[in-house]
């Protein structure tokens, strides 16, 4: 699913792109606001998740 998302994630900001020659630094600007919510997102359940183990 992933990788799903990468491929369309690149195809939709070279779609957006006028200028063939900036896509590769939109994409990288993209990624960047994305890993924000990549990295925030996996602690989140697993502090849930170790705090109902501790609690049975």
């Amino acid at each position: 699913m992933t990788g799903i998302f990468m491929d369309l994630l690149a195809v939709g900001v070279a779609r957006l792109s006028s200028d063939p020659s900036k896509i590769g630094t939109r994409l990288g600007m993209t990624l960047a606001f994305i890993r924000f919510g990549v990295l925030a997102s996996n602690p989140i359940p697993g502090a849930g998740i170790r705090n109902r183990s501790e609690r049975s």
